[in-house]
């Protein structure tokens, strides 16, 4: 009996190998995502980081939020750029952001993140659409834009209030006429700090998910970070 049941742990021993090595080859191939590994690796990459609290320095979240997407960037560009597919990468950035801020115990109002270290504006230019221009900022604070523009021009409907819910993260820049989307668009870059800018009409529906697959399809084109 006592042969028995050794031969008996042994082939368990050896199923869940089996096992663990089928997952990692699916892991190398894209199909899952290491949601272990990548915890791990959002506790690890706070390092020595911590805001900065001089008058000059924008608020501590936007400071956080900077220092967590590049430190994503840098991990995706080493690490996950073969291994997580455009289908696991929300999952994924969930994962090393709920590892980030248990590390330091803050609370980051993003849950996605953008594949690149630089620095990202998403300009919106907006006339009369203040019902997709709401759903559009709520989908927009999900992800950790640099810069959040809008160009409102020749509004007469409460689209100005809308974004006023949005104080900390959005600049507005308002023109009583009509200018269009082209000159807006123009208007937004000029005042953006930003690298890499992302044009947005306000009469479009927006997903942040969207978003994020886009800059993938980016990423695998050109050199982002």
């Amino acid at each position: 009996m006592k042969m028995n049941s050794r031969v008996k742990g042994n082939r368990a021993k050896d199923n869940i190998r089996a096992v663990r090595k089928s997952e990692n080859r699916r892991v190398r191939k894209g199909k899952i995502s290491k949601v272990k590994d990548l915890y791990d690796t959002g506790l690890r990459s706070v390092g020595w980081f911590w805001p900065k609290t001089a008058h000059c320095e924008p608020p501590e979240e936007i400071q956080w939020t900077r220092h967590l997407n590049a430190s994503w960037a840098k991990w995706f560009k080493e690490q996950g750029f073969k291994n997580i597919t455009d289908i696991n990468y929300p999952h994924s950035c969930r994962q090393f952001i709920r590892g980030f801020c248990e590390a330091v115990n803050i609370n980051i109002t993003c849950d996605l993140l953008l594949p690149t270290a630089k620095s990202v504006a998403c300009i919106i230019t907006a006339m009369n659409e203040s019902e997709t221009l709401k759903a559009q900022l709520g989908e927009l604070t999900r992800l950790p834009f640099e810069e959040i523009i809008v160009v409102l021009n020749g509004s007469t409907d409460n689209s100005h209030e809308v974004v006023r819910h949005y104080p900390n993260r959005i600049t507005v820049v308002y023109f009583d006429a009509a200018l269009g989307y082209d000159v807006g668009r123009a208007v937004g870059a000029k005042v953006s700090n930003s690298e890499i800018l992302l044009f947005w009409m306000g009469i479009c529906r927006l997903a942040s998910i969207s978003s994020c697959r886009s800059f993938m399809k980016w990423r695998r084109e050109r050199t982002l970070f």
